[in-house]
C-alpha cells in the first residue's frame, strides 16, 4: 500500500465527492491531500506541490469535469516530464469499452467506478501500488 505521508491529489468538480473520498482515504491512514476542480486546477496543484517540496505520490480523478477533463488531465500529465510517473486513478461511472480502452493506452493507473466503495478503493490502491513499487 501507499506510504500513510503519500500526497493524494484529489480532483473532481464536486466538493461533495472531494469530502467522500478524503473520508475513506483518511479511514486508511492517509493524510495529505490536495484537491482541485477541473483538470487545469489539478495540473495546477501538481506544479504547486512540487514547488512546495511536498509532491503529489497519487492522483484520484473524476473523468467528466468542466474545462479539462480527468482523460485530457490523465494525458497532460503523462505527457509531462515532471509528472509521467505519478500513479494515476479514474473515478468514472463511464464503463464504456471504448473509453476504457483509450484511458489505457493514455497510462491510466486504475479505474474505479462511482459512487467509491472503501473497499474497492483500498483493494484498486493497493493493486496500484504493487504495480509500481515492482517497477
Amino acid at each position: 500500500m501507499f506510504p500513510a505521508n503519500t500526497h493524494i491529489l484529489i480532483v473532481d468538480d464536486s466538493a461533495l465527492m472531494h469530502s467522500i473520498v478524503k473520508k475513506h482515504l483518511t479511514a486508511m491512514g492517509f493524510s495529505q491531500f490536495s484537491t482541485a476542480l477541473d483538470g487545469k486546477l489539478g495540473f495546477a496543484a501538481l506544479e504547486a506541490a512540487k514547488q512546495s517540496g511536498n509532491p503529489v505520490g497519487l492522483i484520484l480523478s473524476d473523468w467528466h469535469m468542466p474545462e479539462m477533463s480527468g482523460f485530457q488531465f490523465l494525458q497532460a500529465v503523462r505527457q509531462s516530464e515532471a509528472f509521467k510517473a505519478i500513479p494515476f486513478v479514474l473515478l468514472t461511472a463511464n464503463t464504456e469499452p471504448a473509453a476504457t480502452s483509450e484511458a489505457i493506452a493514455a497510462g491510466v493507473s486504475a479505474f474505479l467506478v462511482k459512487p467509491v466503495n472503501p473497499e474497492v478503493l483500498k483493494a484498486e490502491l493497493t493493486a496500484v501500488w504493487n504495480r509500481v513499487a515492482t517497477r
